[in-house]
C-alpha cells in the first residue's frame, strides 16, 4: 500500500521530480525551468536511507506476527510502520494524512510442491531469485496426492493470450475428478481456471505459464492470485518449463503429484495509506512519488519495498532541509 509523498513544485525542486512532473503539464508555456538538481543529490545519502532502512527492520522484529517478524498488511508491524512514516514526514514539515480502506489478506501458513512418481522430486520454491513455484494468493487449504491431468494444452506460439485452458467448465470432463490438474495460463483470470477446477471436483492445481515464444514474463515463474473467486483447492504457480515437463510426463504414461497449501484469509482489514504533501509550491504543478509501505508476510520486506520508502523518506527530510517546502 502507498506511502506516497506529495511535493508542488519550486524553482529548487530536483531534476527527477521535474521530469516525472513535465509529463503532466500540457500547454508549451507552462515548460519547467531549469534547475540545479546538485544540492539535493548531495544531500541525499546512502547513510540517511539505511537509518529509515534500520528502522523498518527494527519494527518488523519488534512485531512479530505468528512468529515471523513482517510489516505485512493487517499487522501490527504494518501499523507501526505507519505510524513512523507519519512521525518522521510531520517532523519534516510535510501535511499528513491517513486514507483508510479495507483489504482482504491472504496468510499463508504452509505449502509444498511435489512430484511422487515416476520421480521423487520437491520442486525448489521461488525466493524472488531463484526456484519454479509460488503458492497461489487466496489458495484454498488442502493436501492433495494425486496423478495430474492436463487441461486442455495449446501449444505456445510467439502470439501471448493463445490458450483458454480451464477457462470453461467444459473444458473438466470425468477424468479430473479426484485429480490433479495442469491449467495452462492465457485468456481467462487465474481465479476463473481454479474455481472451475474446484467445481469440477479436482482435488488440487498447478498453473504454470503459458510458454509464450520470445517473451520472458510468459515463460517465468507465475504468481497467481485468485482473489475475487470461490476456490476450495490448493493451488500453486509455476513456470512454463516445469508445467510442460509435467503435460509431456502425463501424456506419456502419467505422473503424480503433491501439492499443499495452508492459509488464512482474513477479509476487510481496515488498513491505511500514508499521504504526506509540502504546504508550499504551486498546485498545478504536481509530483507525486509513491511506494507500497507493507511487505511480504515472509519477511520485514527491507528490499521490497522498504528501500523505495526509505529513499523517499530520505529524500524528503532532505528537501525541508534545504528549504524546499
Amino acid at each position: 500500500h502507498l506511502s506516497g509523498v506529495r511535493v508542488r513544485k519550486q524553482l529548487s525542486l530536483a531534476c527527477a521530480l521535474a521530469v516525472a512532473s513535465s509529463l503532466l503539464i500540457t500547454s508549451p508555456a507552462s515548460a519547467a525551468p531549469t534547475i540545479n538538481t546538485e544540492p539535493l543529490r548531495t544531500a541525499v545519502t546512502v547513510e540517511g536511507i539505511h537509518e529509515h532502512l534500520n528502522a523498518l527492520e527494527a519494527i518488523a522484529d519488534d512485531n512479530l506476527f505468528e512468529g515471523v517478524p513482517t510489516r505485512a498488511t493487517g499487522t501490527p508491524g504494518h501499523e507501526a510502520s505507519v505510524e513512523y512514516v507519519v512521525d518522521r514526514m510531520e517532523a519534516a514539515g510535510f501535511n499528513v494524512s491517513l486514507q483508510q480502506f479495507g483489504a482482504d489478506i491472504f496468510i499463508e501458513q504452509s505449502a509444498a510442491f511435489q512430484q511422487v512418481a515416476p520421480t521423487a522430486i520437491t520442486y525448489p520454491r521461488f525466493d524472488g531469485q531463484q526456484g519454479v513455484w509460488y503458492t497461489a494468493d487466496f489458495s484454498g487449504d488442502g493436501d492433495a496426492t494425486a496423478e495430474a491431468v492436463v487441461v486442455d494444452f495449446t501449444e505456445p506460439t510467439t502470439q501471448p493470450s493463445a490458450s483458454s485452458s480451464g477457462c470453461e467448465a467444459s473444458d473438466f470432463g470425468p477424468d479430473v475428478v479426484g485429480k490433479i490438474v495442469l491449467l495452462q495460463r492465457g485468456t481467462c483470470d487465474f481465479g476463473l481456471k481454479a474455481q472451475n477446477a474446484s467445481e469440477a471436483d479436482a482435488v488440487g492445481a498447478v498453473i504454470f505459464n503459458e510458454g509464450t515464444i520470445g517473451a520472458p514474463d510468459r515463460n517465468d515463474v507465475l504468481i497467481p492470485t485468485l482473489a475475487g473467486y470461490d476456490v476450495t483447492i490448493p493451488v500453486v504457480g509455476t513456470d512454463y518449463a516445469t508445467g510442460r515437463s509435467l503435460v509431456d510426463l502425463a501424456n506419456d504414461g502419467g505422473v503424480t503429484l503433491r501439492v499443499q497449501v495452508e492459509g488464512i484469509v482474513n477479509e476487510g482489514v481496515l488498513t491505511n495509506n500514508v499521504i504526506a504533501e509540502t504546504p508550499g509550491g504551486r498546485a498545478d504543478r504536481t509530483v507525486v512519488v509513491g511506494g507500497h509501505l507493507d511487505s511480504v508476510y515472509q519477511g520485514p520486506g527491507i528490499n521490497d519495498d522498504g528501500s523505495g520508502v526509505s529513499t523517499m523518506l530520505e529524500t524528503a527530510e532532505q528537501m525541508t532541509g534545504l528549504g524546499i517546502t
